[in-house]
């Protein structure tokens, strides 16, 4: 049977369905911890890939996995992300002063040609202004030639905590970033325990 398409709207409801479970401080930590981890991500599309994937930690496109000497592991589904596109006769679909993120570029975003300090936009809802773009984590793929960050061979595991991307930066997300994300609970949620949760986490780090 087909796997049914992933959309936008699948996405954010995994994204709502994940920070309606934020209810204690200790789920913030875990959270916090693991998106730290994925690197250069915006803060949404972190949160979406834990979502779907809760062990992720080093992501990019098949095409760059390959250029890094890895395959997608046969039987191994894509994690969507969010990208933000253009709508049709080449329009922009955010205003003129915010920075576009155009798909599918599915290198890592440190290979992109967005400029470190101009982190990932987050995309329009709705399917207008947002596409779904698939990313793999390294261990949903396996090792063709020599690893490309550590250098061990192909028939070797890789050294502990190697990502598969070679100079791969990480980047915290900022506690505006997360207080923006959590703007975006349903509507009929009751908010307070998850800020409660989330303030207590940021003003103890």
């Amino acid at each position: 049977m087909a796997r049914a398409r992933i959309t936008p709207a699948h996405l954010t409801a995994h994204l709502q369905r994940l920070l309606c479970s934020l209810a204690t401080p200790r789920q913030w930590e875990d959270l916090i911890t693991a998106a730290d981890r994925i690197g250069r991500y915006s803060p949404r599309n972190r949160a979406i890939i834990l979502a779907q994937y809760p062990n992720a930690t080093s992501l990019a496109g098949s095409s760059a996995w390959a250029g890094y000497g890895r395959r997608i592991i046969g039987g191994q589904r894509g994690l969507g992300v969010l990208a933000v596109t253009r709508s049709p006769g080449g329009a922009h679909t955010r205003a003129d002063h915010e920075q576009d993120v155009f798909a599918p570029d599915l290198r890592p975003p440190h290979e992109q040609d967005t400029p470190a300090h101009h982190p990932e936009p987050a995309p329009y809802r709705g399917e207008s202004g947002a596409t779904v773009v698939k990313v793999w984590d390294v261990t949903q793929t396996a090792k063709v030639t020599d690893c490309a960050a550590c250098g061990r061979a192909a028939e070797a595991p890789c050294a502990p905590g190697c990502g598969g991307i070679p100079g791969a930066p990480a980047e915290s997300v900022t506690p505006a970033q997360w207080w923006q994300l959590v703007q975006e609970l349903p509507e009929g949620f009751d908010p307070e325990p998850v800020w409660a949760a989330l303030n207590e986490v940021v003003f103890l780090v």
